[in-house]
């Protein structure tokens, strides 16, 4: 099943303006108090609510992530609940 609905997926690209190395190096890793500076080069990209299939690019072409949405049953679904330690 999950294999057919990949198969049949055409779903839309939405590309976003900014490298998503330059912002993980940047934004992630970098010292935390570079981080808010950082931050303002790449601007918040509105998506707005899909429910159909798509696929987020960053400018130089490189898939940052597949929406797929009911690809797996609930049964397929794992959920995890965040304990203290």
């Amino acid at each position: 099943m999950v294999y057919l609905k990949i198969a049949q997926w055409q779903g839309i690209a939405v590309y976003i303006p900014w490298d998503i190395a330059e912002y993980a190096s940047e934004c992630i890793f970098a010292p935390s108090g570079v981080r808010s500076i950082n931050k303002l080069r790449f601007p918040c990209v509105q998506l707005g609510r899909h429910e159909e299939p798509l696929t987020i690019v960053d400018r130089k072409g490189r898939i940052i992530l597949w929406y797929l949405p009911e690809l797996l049953s609930r049964l397929q679904q794992v959920r995890g609940s965040i304990l203290p330690h």
